[in-house]
């Protein structure tokens, strides 16, 4: 009898160990048990990124960045490399700036290549916050306000012809449709002009002398830079980047904390107006049903009201001949 009860004490303490080890273990994976790691500028990297030699509970391995030599914290899409420069978690913002710029080139997307290069977006992060400009390459200078000098950051083809003169267009965001199997096209103030896979037939409006060179992502403050600036100060204000969100990661697991912030305002509206043409529509064919069936309605009462009245006439008639 003692056996059996050592044995079934022996059977609890095991089961209430296998429970916290269980539990030990899914507060390290979901990142309770890891400190914030460094790198660089970059204090406190925390979930839901992490760096590439924390535990492997740590942070989600799809928000993984590098600390490269110099201190520099790195965030990779795809082949291309973005430096961060501040993590905002209570905003789900990261600041980015292509390390291309860094390097003093203009990261341009050529023409003739898909819409969906230019962006660093791949399923991870949202562009509420990037913006797509268009960048020319003139053979004389253009005295515009829309036209920023970014010369200086040229190196190559873009730039290869002597006396050569590039800009960067302000007020040219684009929203891209999808339009069949000849690419997308972008509507912009100067202009429709196809910018998939395969061409771009050019801006119109665009200045005489300027083809287009390619695009190039900006930030919000770039639509505030004056045409007086120089090239070195536009530089500046580019190696500021762009902030971008994994707001998308928080909407899968979360929904509750993003939509009423992401769907307020403009969009709620769509809502309603859809939920309206929803209702509105039948309504609308059910007024006309109902009205013709009152129509018809009326009509028969006037026909049944006709049909008593000369009854009732004959009926007199009748009543007269007979007296």
């Amino acid at each position: 009898m003692t056996r059996v009860r050592c044995s079934t004490a022996q059977l609890a303490a095991a089961v209430v160990v296998a429970i916290s080890c269980l539990a030990c273990a899914g507060a390290q994976r979901g990142g309770g048990s890891c400190p914030p790691s460094s790198c660089g500028d970059i204090q406190n990297i925390t979930y839901p990124f992490r760096l590439r030699d924390d535990p492997a509970w740590c942070g989600d391995s799809r928000y993984e960045l590098t600390c490269e030599e110099g201190n520099h914290t790195i965030l990779s899409v795809g082949s291309h490399k973005y430096l961060v420069r501040s993590i905002w978690y209570q905003h789900m913002l990261i600041q980015v700036v292509d390390i291309r710029l860094c390097n003093g080139d203009l990261p341009l997307v050529v023409p003739g290549s898909d819409a969906h290069s230019l962006y660093v977006l791949d399923g991870r992060f949202d562009d509420l916050y990037v913006y797509d400009k268009d960048v020319v390459n003139c053979s004389v200078p253009v005295e515009d306000p829309v036209y920023v000098d970014v010369t200086c950051f040229i190196h190559g083809a873009a730039n290869s012809t002597s006396g050569a003169h590039v800009y960067a267009l302000k007020n040219s965001g684009y929203a891209y449709y999808r339009t069949g199997p000849y690419g997308y096209y972008r509507a912009s103030p100067y202009g429709y002009y196809r910018a998939g896979p395969y061409y771009r037939a050019g801006l119109r409006h665009l200045a005489a002398g300027c083809s287009v060179a390619g695009r190039v992502l900006v930030g919000g403050r770039f639509e505030g830079i004056s045409a007086t600036r120089s090239c070195s100060e536009v530089h500046d204000i580019l190696l500021q980047g762009y902030h971008i969100s994994w707001r998308p990661l928080i909407c899968r697991t979360n929904p509750s904390l993003c939509y009423p912030v992401e769907y307020s305002g403009f969009n709620i509206g769509h809502f309603f107006q859809a939920i309206w043409q929803i209702i509105a529509y039948p309504l609308e064919i059910g007024s006309f049903v109902i009205a013709g069936r009152a129509g018809i309605g009326y009509l028969c009462l006037l026909a049944y009201l006709v049909y008593k009245f000369r009854r009732r006439h004959l009926a007199m008639d009748d009543m007269t001949e007979n007296f």
